[in-house]
């Protein structure tokens, strides 16, 4: 008897599965639809991966705000899990928190190629938001967990890092880091809004790190209009899933 977790999206789903002790996640597929309300095909599918792997219970990510309210995302997270509750008689559908699930995800696919990760994002938040479940139930039995990932995925646990700017009002706003790159000697960083890593229509920023006083490494945006077209164009070449504003 099985876990299956649920990553669910605007339209993907990302899907993994628990091992039959309880103790691993790993990622099963993400089932994509062009329609944001159009289900049945969806709800179709998870029906074959609940029989296929002698599922007991779902376990649903819940997209809180990272300060802990309830947004859009939320309500519709619930009408999807009474949906699920009405294909699925029998099966509970518990809500799990899945803050930085996404950023989790990304951070365990160090070795994968830009186009891998955009491909198996969803799948590898669902297996993340599904891990944390596990552990914490297994921490009360005294479970010790011996890795994440089957080992076709080689995963590792520092793909991408996050970083910290404070903006005019003084507000620390973190960014994940997408890319880097190098131009006249100095280093420059595609970044994303942490909070923004699960909006398809998000657009990334580029910002240049420099040394302060200090010769400590710090992060600005580029004012220059030749420099930012001249770097852009690098980093446009491999992310052409992401706009680019300056």
């Amino acid at each position: 008897m099985r876990t299956l977790a649920l990553d669910y999206g605007d339209k993907t789903i990302g899907v993994a599965v628990s091992d039959p002790l309880g103790i691993l996640a790993v990622g099963v597929e993400t089932i994509r639809r062009t329609d944001a309300v159009q289900l049945k095909k969806s709800l179709s599918r998870l029906r074959e991966l609940i029989a296929h792997y002698t599922v007991s219970e779902i376990l649903l990510g819940y997209p809180k705000n990272m300060n802990n309210s309830e947004g859009p995302r939320c309500e519709q997270t619930k009408v999807f899990k009474e949906r699920l509750e009405r294909s699925f008689q029998g099966i509970p559908v518990i809500l799990w928190d899945e803050r930085l699930s996404t950023v989790g995800a990304m951070r365990g696919m160090a070795n994968l190629s830009y186009q891998k990760k955009h491909d198996l994002i969803d799948t590898m938040a669902a297996a993340y938001i599904l891990q944390g479940y596990l552990d914490s139930k297994n921490q009360r039995k005294g479970v010790t967990r011996v890795a994440l990932y089957d080992e076709e995925d080689e995963l590792e646990d520092d793909a991408f890092e996050v970083i910290t700017m404070r903006d005019e009002d003084g507000e620390d706003i973190s960014f994940v880091v997408l890319d880097v790159k190098d131009y006249n000697g100095a280093k420059y960083l595609l970044v994303l809004e942490e909070e923004f890593m699960d909006d398809e229509d998000a657009e990334a920023s580029i910002i240049k790190a420099v040394e302060d006083e200090d010769e400590d490494e710090v992060y600005a945006f580029i004012e220059d209009d030749d420099e930012f077209e001249a770097v852009a164009g690098l980093f446009r070449d491999g992310n052409e899933d992401f706009d680019i504003e300056y």
